[in-house]
């Protein structure tokens, strides 16, 4: 993605997401792809392909609403992604249950409510994705 090579970067991403039986055990049970979703889904919005992205989208919502009781700094994305796909209501409800939530007093939950708020609209950009990357290796 830095170097702008989009093709390849949607090839890795999309072999990220394969579980080749012979590892072993084959696919761990729900496996959090989120990352690898939203780097597909800014990858498929630039190519203009905005169905396959709001797909990508809507599975990093419906997984993290399932994942609401873990403590994860991917709960981010899952904020955008439910905004994008359910709307901004819906993306406030989760973010009072992840505040709710055992987890919801943690420095790391409080830190990417606040950058939720700080950013508040998802931009499928260079800067937006730096940032955001930034943001999410620091935690």
């Amino acid at each position: 993605i830095i170097k702008r090579d989009h093709a390849k970067a949607a090839q890795r991403l999309k072999a990220a997401l394969m579980w080749p039986e012979h590892l072993g055990v084959g696919k761990p049970f729900d496996p959090d792809q989120r990352m690898e979703r939203f780097l597909l889904a800014y990858l498929q919005d630039r190519e203009k392909q905005s169905e396959k992205a709001q797909n990508s989208l809507s599975q990093i919502a419906k997984y993290s609403k399932k994942q609401l009781f873990k403590s994860s700094k991917n709960h981010l994305l899952g904020i955008y992604a439910i905004a994008q796909t359910d709307g901004e209501k819906e993306a406030q409800q989760f973010i009072s249950q992840l505040l709710a939530s055992q987890h919801g007093s943690s420095p790391q939950t409080k830190a990417l409510v606040e950058f939720y708020y700080t950013h508040p609209f998802l931009e499928f950009n260079r800067n937006f994705i730096g940032t955001l990357s930034e943001f999410m290796n620091s935690q």
